[in-house]
């Protein structure tokens, strides 16, 4: 069965659109149709800023040299890294492989012990579909964006009040991500858009404009002093906080760029895009450190573990897959469909995965193993947020809805 996500992130990507349109009146126009994956793969584009930065050998998808070999993530001649991009756009099928892949961790069926979810609150208000949820460091509250083109901020006790709605964007809103103190909310727009929420104040404090899709992600550095945004335009921006200029544009990827999160010590960006590659970069220079290949589908989801010396990816070839040392470490299969967000523990010692077959896995991350799920996950969550003790959950669904919940154990206690 076609999954719902899979139907509107696919070749109903237009249905989505006049969805939109119906309940908010958004012109169509503003977002490009998806590009279809490349039909073959292509690192040429790594090498755009600063051809030096790699030797080719007889192998064009062949990598030999990165800038800092000092650095976890080094490109190896590995036949591993390449991307072999689907023709099969909305069409699950099993991954291709080539060269020598680390053999994939399978998902026992039984004797898998579970983390269970039990409902705390359900907030409501947004009068479309919720694209994204996220909590703030201090654990106490939660942002959500939607196609109603509002965020919404929510205490997450028992009572759910209703602290803000942030209204100013014209187009719906896709991603919403907290500043490291919890003072700001920064908003990613259909309408191309970046902006920034003071909380205490209810104003705007910035609104960041250059990009020429639609902005899927944005994130806030860990000093709160940059923000990042990924866009349909394929590529990658940097905005200074305090002068509101662009810092730097990261371009490479030949797809939309769906996600973007920093480093623990903010020195990296990590996108993840719809041409089957995760890419990090150099947050100082503007260039490209390297490009994690091996989906064979668009990447939904990339995540830097806290330690940070891996890093997690998370594909429409329905698995995830962790890389360490600049190279393809483990492939996690086991969901029936594609996987949209990958988190680490804050030990670095979990990693979870949570899936349009709506199925949330956690794994070992020394190892691949699956150490349990996480449920019941019930109908189709667009987003998914943990806290960092492991207790709370907030999450959306298809139902223009923002849930609150609470685990049953501590989440991260599973190893």
């Amino acid at each position: 069965m076609t999954s719902p996500m899979g139907s509107l992130h696919g070749g109903g990507n237009l249905q989505m659109r006049r969805g939109a349109e119906n309940e908010g009146n958004w012109a169509i126009f503003l977002c490009q149709r998806r590009p279809t994956p490349p039909s073959k793969p292509t690192i040429s584009s790594f090498t755009e800023r600063d051809p030096k930065k790699t030797i080719k050998n007889n192998n064009p998808f062949q990598l030999r040299e990165i800038n800092n070999s000092n650095s976890i993530l080094t490109l190896l001649p590995n036949p591993a890294w390449r991307a072999l991009p689907s023709g099969h756009e909305g069409r699950p099928h099993p991954p291709r492989k080539r060269g020598s892949l680390p053999p994939p961790m399978q998902t026992p069926t039984t004797n898998s012990p579970d983390v269970k979810l039990v409902p705390r609150r359900t907030l409501e208000g947004h009068s479309g579909w919720v694209w994204d949820v996220a909590l703030s460091p201090d654990g106490t509250m939660a942002a959500s964006a939607s196609n109603d083109t509002t965020v919404r901020v929510w205490g997450t006790s028992a009572t759910g009040s209703l602290y803000r709605i942030f209204k100013g964007h014209s187009g719906p809103v896709r991603a919403v991500s907290f500043s490291p103190d919890s003072q700001r909310v920064a908003s990613a727009s259909d309408d191309m858009i970046v902006r920034v929420w003071e909380i205490g104040t209810g104003v705007v404090s910035r609104s960041f404009q250059g990009h020429s899709g639609c902005v899927r992600s944005a994130a806030f550095s860990p000093d709160g002093k940059l923000i990042a945004s990924a866009s349909d335009d394929k590529t990658v921006r940097l905005w200074d906080l305090a002068s509101g200029h662009t810092v730097q544009v990261f371009r490479g990827h030949t797809g939309w760029v769906r996600t973007v999160k920093f480093s623990p010590d903010g020195k990296l960006l990590a996108s993840a895009s719809d041409d089957c590659t995760a890419r990090i970069w150099d947050v100082q220079t503007g260039t490209a450190r390297a490009v994690l290949e091996g989906h064979t589908d668009y990447v939904r989801a990339v995540s830097f573990s806290p330690d940070g010396t891996m890093v997690a990816t998370g594909s429409k070839d329905r698995t995830a897959r962790l890389w360490r040392a600049g190279t393809l470490s483990t492939v996690l299969e086991g969901h029936s469909s594609w996987v949209k967000d990958v988190i680490f523990s804050p030990d670095s010692q979990l990693v979870v995965s949570a899936s349009d077959d709506s199925s949330i896995r956690l794994w070992t991350s020394s190892t691949g193993s699956p150490c349990g799920k996480l449920g019941p996950v019930q109908g189709w969550e667009r987003g998914m947020a943990f806290s960092r003790d492991g207790k709370l959950v907030v999450s959306t669904a298809d139902d223009m809805t923002v849930r609150i919940l609470e685990t049953d154990e501590n989440l991260w206690s599973l190893k």
